[in-house]
């Protein structure tokens, strides 16, 4: 064989096994863009969000249910208090929660408009009732509007609060979002309840609280028992995701958020 035959047969084996070159990375780059899946949708809150402190107020080793002289006084002194800082624009909600099974220490809610948790924590110790250790103050990290509109604030009424814990199967990198959970409720619920209404929502964004809660929505809704299929719409709620503890809440006349 000549010596520009063997050449041409070099030039043939060497597109045989390794084919053309960048045509080939083309196609394959091409292959890999065509089988990427798409980028998850990040579902936004309905409304712009600010910084809060929220308390759950719970019994204290001082808490009595008898009705005493002293303790009429205490009660006193800490709805004037409460009603003093809400008048400054600090404590911006804040109302009784009915016990409930479970939860049976429960005794209210703060949420404070303040710059740290230190000042937070400054505020709800300074409470005469936990002064007297009749009352206890959990504190925690909370993204609510951040316009939160009432009719009258010393008017209360009842709403039910959904409190949304990191439940068993909760992997914060592949856990559908709060907010996911708020809008397939938000969409589904006409279909359930014509007169139950989302008033507001927020979320827990420390993921290592020592409640495990994730989030918080506040409903209108005249029943309990009617809540739970619209809270049950959620696939991360039903498959153990999520879970719910649902309760019993007072709060200001006409409330909802901007």
């Amino acid at each position: 064989m000549s010596a520009h035959h063997r050449f041409i047969l070099c030039i043939v084996l060497a597109t045989l096994f390794f084919g053309c070159g960048d045509g080939k990375k083309d196609s394959g780059q091409q292959t890999e863009q065509q089988q990427a899946p798409p980028e998850k949708q990040v579902v936004q809150p309905p409304v712009e969000l600010t910084d809060y402190y929220f308390g759950i107020i719970r019994k204290g080793a001082a808490w009595t249910a008898e009705e005493t002289e002293a303790v009429a006084e205490l009660q006193r002194q800490h709805l004037e208090r409460i009603g003093r800082l809400a008048d400054s624009g600090v404590l911006v909600l804040a109302g009784p929660i009915e016990a409930t099974t479970g939860a049976e220490d429960l005794r209210g809610l703060f949420v404070y408009r303040v710059s740290s948790m230190a000042e937070a924590r400054a505020l709800a110790d300074s409470d005469p009732s936990v002064r007297a250790g009749r009352l206890l103050v959990d504190i925690f990290h909370w993204r609510g509007p951040a316009r939160m509109i009432y009719d009258e604030k010393y008017t209360m009424v009842d709403y039910h609060l959904a409190f949304y814990f990191q439940g068993p199967f909760y992997y914060a990198e592949e856990t559908p979002s709060f907010w996911e959970m708020v809008q397939t409720q938000t969409e589904r619920q006409p279909g359930i309840c014509d007169s139950c209404r989302i008033v507001l929502a927020g979320e827990f964004p420390d993921e290592k609280n020592s409640y495990k809660l994730a989030g918080l929505i506040i409903y209108e809704a005249p029943r309990a028992d009617v809540l739970n299929g619209i809270m049950t719409t959620s696939a991360a709620v039903r498959s153990s995701v999520y879970s719910v503890r649902l309760m019993k809440w007072y709060g200001p006349s006409g409330l909802h958020a901007e």
